[in-house]
């Protein structure tokens, strides 16, 4: 007997997303590069993160990485999300945080 499992709705929009997105933004599901940017400076706002450890749920492809690493050379990174082909994007990515 094969068991089914119900794809959870939302790892099918973040599937056409990242299936359909031709810039990094629209692979997320953002508006545009400078609403995401903006979501960045806003966390990265909150102090200096250097040497610190950041848990990013739902990281998509790496955005935050990318952003909070131009910034700081001692950010120690773990990100996760729901949607496996985001994860083998940021894994091939960003191959040294695997």
């Amino acid at each position: 007997m094969t068991k089914r499992y119900k794809v959870d709705p939302t790892i099918k929009i973040y599937d056409k997303f990242l299936s359909e997105g031709d810039t990094d933004h629209e692979k997320v599901g953002w508006g545009s590069a400078e609403s995401q940017r903006k979501r960045f400076e806003v966390l990265s706002g909150l102090g200096n993160v250097d040497g610190c450890s950041i848990l990013d749920v739902g990281c998509g492809i790496g955005g935050l990485y990318e952003y909070l690493s131009s910034i700081y050379t001692e950010v120690n990174y773990t990100g996760v999300d729901i949607n496996q082909g985001m994860l083998k994007m940021a894994a091939n990515r960003h191959p040294e945080l695997s």
